[in-house]
């Protein structure tokens, strides 16, 4: 039996005669959670991923293209993390210490994969819930299985809509910290390591 975190590789198998179950990613809570520090050094707006230029992922450019934009949008209340950028990015998080604290020291953090199949997300979007960021994510099919949309995050569907929402939710403290309160419960209760492995059990 093969396992996937994403319905269209499942499906794909089950249709040539594999047997295929699907096992939601899951994140280390001890690392991710919001009782950590903060750094006031980070931006209010963060996004934390590698750009692969040479890679034929799927959403590659829209990455790029995102990162261009609210670098250009929103200056130094954008920080990009991680490599590849070709001297946009505010540095390299090499650890998940760092990383929690950067979730929480933000206002929003993103979420963009290279993939939008179904029920998919990296382990990103979990680590940005886990850590009590408001997560600010592109949107994937079948994300409501998991999650209540516009109450555990928020969706963004183009680069357009997705200004327009951190706009929106920089002047609505309150909103965004009780989307962010509900997102991180939502993630601790059901998807960190020990979910996994309870989950992987239940397939065993």
């Amino acid at each position: 039996s093969t396992l996937f975190t994403n319905m269209n590789d499942v499906d794909f198998c089950i249709s040539n005669g594999v047997n295929a179950d699907f096992l939601q990613v899951g994140f280390d809570s001890k690392y991710f959670n919001p009782l950590g520090s903060i750094d006031s050094n980070y931006p209010e707006i963060i996004f934390l991923g590698s750009n692969y230029p040479h890679a034929s992922f799927p959403l590659t450019q829209l990455r790029y293209d995102m990162v261009m934009r609210l670098k250009n949008e929103f200056g130094n209340k954008f920080g990009v993390y991680g490599g590849g950028w070709s001297g946009l990015e505010n540095g390299n998080i090499s650890n998940y210490d760092e990383e929690g604290k950067a979730y929480r020291s933000c206002k929003i953090a993103i979420n963009l994969s290279h993939f939008a199949y179904r029920r998919y997300s990296s382990d990103r979007m979990f680590r940005i819930l886990g850590s009590g960021a408001f997560c600010l994510t592109h949107y994937f099919p079948e994300i409501e299985t998991d999650f209540k949309v516009g109450k555990d995050l928020v969706v963004w569907e183009s680069i357009d809509d997705l200004v327009k929402k951190i706009k929106k939710y920089l002047s609505r403290d309150s909103e965004r910290e009780r989307i962010a309160i509900n997102g991180c419960l939502n993630a601790r209760t059901n998807f960190t390591w020990h979910h996994f492995a309870k989950n992987l059990e239940v397939i065993i």
